[in-house]
C-alpha cells in the first residue's frame, strides 16, 4: 500500500423550519468565517446535506475522528422554506450532528464556554422545559409534528423562540459602529449567539439553571442578555453609554412582546 485517503462525511439537516439553500461549511479554525480551503457545500430543499470532511486534512491528532477542537460544522444563509424568510444568523452544530438548529447552536456555544455536551444539553432542556428523552443533534421536531408526536411541537417551538432571540439580539448589536464592539473582527450574529450562551450559562451560577426561562416576561429576558452584552459593547461616546441600560430594556421588551405572539400561535 503506498497511499491511503479517508473521507468523514457528516450527513445532517438544517432546520428551524427545513432550511434550504444555505452554505454549510466545515469550520475548521472555529472562527465562524468561510475559508478557502474548508468543506463546502448547499442545503437542500427538504434541508437536507452531505460534507464530506477528508481526515487526512483536519483530524489533526491522528485518532480517526473530528472531536470538537478539530471543526464544527457552521450554515449561512438559505430560506425557511414554512415562510420563504431568508436567514440571516448561522446555525452551528458539532461535526457529525444529524440536526442543525437554534438548539445545536446554542449546545455548541455552551460546549464552547468550557459545559460538556452532557452539562450543555441538560441545561437547554430544563431552560426550554424540553423532554428529557431526546436528543438535541438527532430529533427532527417537523418529522415528529407530522407524526403526531407532541414532541416535535414543544422543540419546535423552542427552535422559533431561540431564533428569534438570536436575530432580535444580532440587530440590537449591529445597531452599534464597529468601534463600539469589543471584538470587531468575529461575525457580530455569531457574538450575539455568544452572548446568549453565556446568559444560560450565568442562570445557571445563580442557581436558576434547573428553572425553565419565562419567555413572556420581559424582566428575566433582560437578565438574561444584559450582563453578557455589555461585555460585548463597549460605546466610546457618553452620550451612547448613557443610553445603553435604557436600549437592553427596550431590547427585552420588544423579545417579550413577540414570544407572546409566539404563544398564541402554538
Amino acid at each position: 500500500t503506498l497511499f491511503e485517503f479517508e473521507l468523514g462525511s457528516s450527513s445532517g439537516t438544517v432546520s428551524q423550519s427545513y432550511i434550504e439553500g444555505a452554505k454549510v461549511f466545515f469550520d475548521s479554525n472555529l472562527n465562524g468565517i468561510y475559508e478557502e480551503g474548508e468543506p463546502i457545500t448547499t442545503s437542500n430543499a427538504d434541508g437536507s446535506y452531505n460534507l464530506e470532511v477528508p481526515l487526512l486534512f483536519f483530524d489533526t491528532n491522528d485518532n480517526g475522528k473530528i472531536d470538537p477542537e478539530e471543526g464544527r460544522i457552521v450554515t449561512e444563509g438559505g430560506t425557511d422554506t414554512s415562510s420563504g424568510i431568508e436567514i440571516e444568523t448561522p446555525l452551528i452544530a458539532p461535526y457529525g450532528a444529524k440536526m442543525v438548529t437554534p438548539l445545536t447552536t446554542l449546545k455548541q456555544k455552551l460546549i464552547e464556554d468550557g459545559s460538556t455536551p452532557e452539562e450543555a444539553e441538560q441545561l437547554i432542556k430544563e431552560a426550554l422545559e424540553l423532554p428529557e428523552d431526546i436528543k438535541l443533534e438527532e430529533f427532527d421536531a417537523l418529522d415528529a409534528m407530522s407524526k403526531g408526536d407532541e414532541r416535535g411541537t414543544k422543540v419546535y417551538k423552542a427552535h422559533v423562540q431561540m431564533q428569534s432571540l438570536f436575530a432580535q439580539t444580532s440587530e440590537f448589536m449591529k445597531g452599534f459602529d464597529g468601534e463600539d464592539l469589543e471584538d470587531r473582527k468575529r461575525p457580530i450574529p455569531e457574538q450575539a449567539i455568544d452572548a446568549i450562551a453565556k446568559g444560560f450559562k450565568k442562570r445557571k451560577g445563580k442557581g436558576k439553571g434547573k428553572s425553565p426561562i419565562d419567555f413572556n416576561n420581559s424582566a428575566e429576558l433582560e437578565e438574561l442578555i444584559k450582563e453578557p452584552l455589555e461585555g460585548k459593547i463597549k460605546p466610546k461616546s457618553a452620550d451612547k453609554r448613557e443610553k445603553l441600560p435604557k436600549s437592553f430594556s427596550v431590547l427585552s421588551q420588544t423579545m417579550a412582546s413577540g414570544n407572546k405572539e409566539i404563544d398564541e400561535v402554538f
